[in-house]
């Protein structure tokens, strides 16, 4: 609780005008000059959610349903949890149906394409999920865009608690898992979760 990620969405902020996520992350000092250090940070993540917003003059979520969700023909509605102010929680927090998901692991693996349409811009998704830097992980995990990045040239989105989309480009293989891990991390589980991967992988080969 004490953590700041545990903090940063409870501790209200010094200007009621001021979004208290902004208000907490501006009051931290930097730790690292930018692209000396590879941190996965939620905060930061929340971030540029306000930045996406800002540059659009829409919310994320009316954002991603004119962007992604109506254009790919998603199945279901998603959930998104809000702050105090009604922002979406850029960081976090989305609830989506394990068939959308995987709907959004193929649009990734169709280069940002859907149904011959051209969605997302031409090398964006190539950019993205190529390793931008390295992690310190001893799996030998980099990272890209919000994409993990994997050795052997399949790429990852994971969240806490056992969500996970895997693509693998070169068997056009989308392996999609909603869980609900009784802790949100944790080295078992995530070592299960890879093998399962794995077997799925080799079996659809």
């Amino acid at each position: 609780p004490e953590s700041d990620i545990g903090r940063i969405y409870n501790t209200p902020s010094d200007d009621p005008a001021v979004n208290p996520i902004l208000s907490y992350l501006a009051n931290l000092e930097r730790q690292h000059a930018p692209g000396t250090l590879f941190n996965y940070n939620t905060g930061e993540t929340d971030l540029v959610g306000f930045v996406l917003s800002r540059a659009t003059g829409r919310s994320l979520a009316e954002y991603l349903q004119e962007t992604l969700w109506q254009p790919l023909g998603m199945e279901h509605d998603a959930a998104w949890q809000l702050d105090t102010q009604g922002h979406e929680r850029g960081g976090c927090c989305m609830a989506v149906s394990l068939r959308d998901y995987a709907r959004l692991g193929l649009f990734m693996l169709g280069d940002g394409t859907h149904n011959g349409e051209r969605i997302l811009p031409e090398g964006w998704v190539e950019a993205a999920t190529s390793n931008q830097l390295q992690t310190p992980f001893p799996n030998g995990d980099g990272y890209g865009y919000f994409w993990w990045t994997l050795a052997d040239g399949s790429f990852q989105a994971r969240g806490i608690f056992g969500q996970l989309i895997h693509m693998v480009p070169e068997d056009n293989l989308v392996i999609v898992t909603n869980s609900a891990w009784p802790t949100a991390v944790g080295a078992d589980l995530s070592g299960a979760r890879a093998a399962l991967v794995a077997a799925i992988v080799d079996a659809a080969n």
